[in-house]
């Protein structure tokens, strides 16, 4: 817990105090955010939509959380790893994310949780990950990259899904964009569409303008056509 309110701070501090101090003042709403999913999983039903759901494998083990994400895996959603801790795995040395990779991949597992995809907690990541994410038969990571990351990616053979710039949080709180703004950015994009529940569930509607009911918008589903994806990370 230490470790990861520290790269909390390290990641939150190059934005400005401001940025900081927002954050902050919504970190409450991480105690609601089965709510904010339930919201989502009820708009992804009325469409008849599949999306992916990244969540943090120490945070699943309780029996309301796994009974949740069994659910979502029955609607035909795609679950995700987003890691076992919320680090900077750009910052980590090799030993350090294999560890992570390892507890994360003994609790998906242990609960019978199949996961092709990994999102990188704060799109922190190095080639160590790229290796890690090979070395537990992921087919995919999903985050901002480089060239050549890019380029290690193909090499190593994992498949790359950026996100589209920018993502919510990153829209909505440092670059002051209003959700209309956003929209229209992301209608003409492509790539992956990185959203949070505590975030976008009051902003669902919205999405009206950009997908279109009956549609798997999972990532998991769109690894080759390289059509718009869906996804949310959930801690």
């Amino acid at each position: 817990m230490l470790r990861e309110f520290i790269d909390f701070i390290r990641f939150e501090k190059k934005y400005g105090w401001g940025v900081l101090l927002g954050d902050f003042l919504r970190l409450n709403k991480l105690y609601l955010k089965d709510y904010y999913l339930e919201r989502v999983l009820k708009y992804a039903k009325q469409k008849n939509v599949k999306f992916t759901f990244f969540f943090s494998a120490k945070n699943i083990r309780s029996k309301k959380r796994l009974k949740l994400i069994r659910r979502i895996a029955r609607q035909g959603h795609e679950i995700g790893s987003h890691a076992y801790n919320h680090l900077l795995f750009g910052k980590r040395t090799k030993k350090e994310v294999l560890e992570d990779f390892q507890k994360a991949d003994a609790v998906f597992k242990d609960l019978g949780i199949a996961i092709k995809g990994f999102r990188p907690p704060f799109l922190s990541f190095n080639n160590n990950v790229i290796r890690a994410a090979k070395k537990f038969n992921y087919s995919y990571i999903s985050a901002y990259c480089n060239k050549n990351q890019l380029s290690y990616a193909k090499k190593v053979g994992i498949k790359f899904l950026p996100v589209i710039q920018p993502y919510d949080w990153e829209g909505l709180f440092v670059q002051k964009k209003d959700i209309q703004q956003l929209i229209k950015i992301w209608r003409k994009a492509k790539g992956t569409l990185l959203l949070h529940p505590w975030i976008f569930s009051k902003h669902l509607n919205k999405l009206d303008g950009i997908i279109k009911p009956n549609q798997d918008y999972t990532c998991k589903s769109n690894l080759i056509n390289n059509k718009l994806s869906i996804s949310f990370d959930v801690f």
